[in-house]
């Protein structure tokens, strides 16, 4: 889902007053999601303890669906899919062990 630079410099595009490209984020706002205390303790997650920046963690989760937009315009169709993450789970595979007898 990481953008490339030519999709982030047609990104940049679209504003009156775009940013440096360097400082645009590989991922799009859309795709980020930012959890609280309260969500990190409903996970058991301890900041200091369990994760670290540059990680790769595996979520698993449900989500409902709270919208769907579909737009014809004069540059092609646009569609948007409004999800609520209703349940989520997280394991880090930094630190995740092979199962008995195998090697990672």
């Amino acid at each position: 889902m990481e953008r490339s630079d030519a999709e982030k410099a047609q990104e940049r595009l679209k504003n009156e007053m775009p940013p440096a490209l360097s400082s645009m984020p590989d991922v799009p706002y859309g795709l980020c999601i930012r959890l609280t205390e309260t969500e990190l303790d409903k996970l058991n997650i301890e900041l200091d303890e369990d994760v670290a920046i540059g990680d790769t963690i595996h979520i698993s989760g449900l989500a409902k669906v709270t919208g769907i937009k579909q737009n014809a315009t004069g540059a092609g169709r646009e569609e948007c899919l409004e999800l609520a993450i209703t349940d989520l789970s997280i394991e880090d595979e930094t630190t995740e062990e092979a199962p008995d007898g195998e090697e990672e």
